[in-house]
């Protein structure tokens, strides 16, 4: 049976109007059941050197606080950085949220399937169809097993047959409306892997994917990261000027050596005049470049966009072969920032009932990208366990956050030519360089890179 619920076409949000925000109640709710998991994952939150993550369980009564937000909510997605099926109340806490939300609501989490490929999975699996779950969207990165054991310590892709298996069988015997989903990250050494990864989802019974790329949490993670922080559109405006360059007889690659040197020849001035006219020009198209790294790995850079894009082609093929549905990330980074978790009115709720806006503020980690690391604060406007839901997200503190949020008027620090600078770096944020009060510049889910069940 295949589900007739659609978990691929999100609505597209265009540009929320400044005010769009002051509703009563989120329309989505992303709340941490734990933090505990079977398998250590090296792309994981939790390997970020000094993340200070605690393990545990959300407690029920912090979840109980949950309650007078579902009759509102469209979307309740109980994940975070641990497992679910761990958590020893999963089913109660779905039936709960069931009992008040919508018809057409969607409760769902993401698993990496080492529960329900258990001997009591399709038993498990069976008891969340009946309390009113309506997705489980499973971690496959790989269809090697020896590539996959080696993605996530303490997992099997035989334990992923038969998690797939426990939820065809229970949703033939429930009946239910209910999808099945994989989520898979893309590095560089499985980049091409992605149309095999596919395939055998496919095969084993997915109905919607979602691919994103990687965010290095740990130094060992950062080649690994296919993405770079320039749009490709900065991209092209650069290969510009180097073509400029080239028919001039000179090579952007020399401006980093020459240009603060007090003595310049002729030559050389005119080479600091060309990238200073670049910049200029950036500037004026509202781009960001920071010609030094473009110098350094711009050809590679364009390289693996290239590569990108044909596995991309590949798995569009694959997924209409099979019928199956398909979100895929940039292949580089947007130019028009788009917060989907502002924008879609989203809540996360972290395991202690910590409430936040969106995966990127979510925890503290360390971000490492291009030999530099920055601290990611976890921001918080509150705990469940001190206010009541309503009143945290309608204070005027975090409306006023959403709102900052939404204008999309702070800069694109990750490819700054003068980042990384203290204003982004320091754990305690309190404004950019333009004077914008919210840590968005750096974020990839903003650009179209990272994307998560929602």
């Amino acid at each position: 049976m295949t589900s007739s619920i659609s978990f691929m076409n999100w609505p597209e949000f265009a540009p929320a109007p400044v005010g769009a925000t002051q509703t009563l109640w989120p329309r989505r709710v992303v709340a941490e059941l734990t933090t505990r998991c079977n398998q250590r994952c090296p792309m994981c939150v939790k390997q970020s050197p000094g993340c200070g993550i605690d393990e545990g369980d959300m407690a029920w009564e912090v979840f109980r606080r949950l309650e007078p937000a579902f009759p509102h909510l469209e979307s309740l997605v109980l994940s975070g950085i641990g497992e679910p099926m761990l958590h020893p109340r999963l089913a109660d806490a779905v039936a709960l949220a069931r009992a008040s939300m919508p018809a057409d609501s969607r409760i769902a989490f993401q698993s990496n399937g080492v529960v329900l490929g258990s001997p009591q999975g399709q038993d498990k699996a069976t008891a969340l169809m009946d309390a009113g779950l309506t997705s489980v969207c499973l971690s496959v990165d790989s269809a090697d097993p020896g590539e996959y054991r080696r993605l996530r310590p303490g997992g099997e892709t035989s334990l992923l047959e038969r998690a797939f298996a426990s939820l065809k069988t229970a949703r033939k015997r429930t009946d239910a409306q209910f999808a099945i989903g994989v989520e898979t990250v893309l590095l560089r050494d499985t980049l091409e892997g992605l149309p095999t990864v596919l395939r055998w989802v496919a095969e084993h019974g997915a109905d919607y994917a979602i691919v994103s790329h990687m965010l290095p949490y740990h130094p060992a993670m950062e080649p690994q990261a296919a993405w770079d922080w320039h749009t490709a559109e900065a991209v092209a405006l650069y290969r510009e000027y180097e073509d400029i360059a080239h028919r001039e007889g000179l090579s952007l690659a020399d401006h980093g050596r020459i240009a603060f040197k007090y003595a310049k020849s002729e030559k050389e001035k005119r080479l600091c005049a060309l990238v200073a006219a670049m910049q200029r020009e950036a500037d004026s198209r509202g781009l960001t470049i920071n010609p030094e790294r473009l110098m350094a790995g711009g050809n590679a850079l364009e390289e693996t966009a290239r590569r990108i894009e044909e596995v991309m082609d590949k798995a569009r093929e694959i997924a209409a072969e099979y019928s199956m549905e398909l979100r895929l990330p940039q292949v580089q980074p947007r130019q028009e920032r788009r917060c989907e978790f502002a924008e879609a009115g989203t809540l996360f709720v972290a395991m202690e009932g910590t409430v936040h806006p969106c995966h990127f503020l979510w925890h503290r980690a360390a971000i490492h990208r291009h030999g530099a690391w920055r601290t990611l604060p976890a921001r918080s406007f509150g705990s469940l366990l001190e206010s009541e839901l309503r009143d945290i997200w309608t204070s005027p503190e975090y409306a006023r956050f959403r709102e900052a949020t939404l204008r999309y008027d702070y800069p694109f620090c990750g490819s700054c030519r003068l980042g990384p600078c203290n204003l982004v770096e320091d754990a305690a944020f309190e404004a950019d360089c333009f004077g914008v009060e919210v840590p968005c510049g750096e974020c990839p889910w903003a650009l179209g890179l990272l994307q998560c069940l929602s």
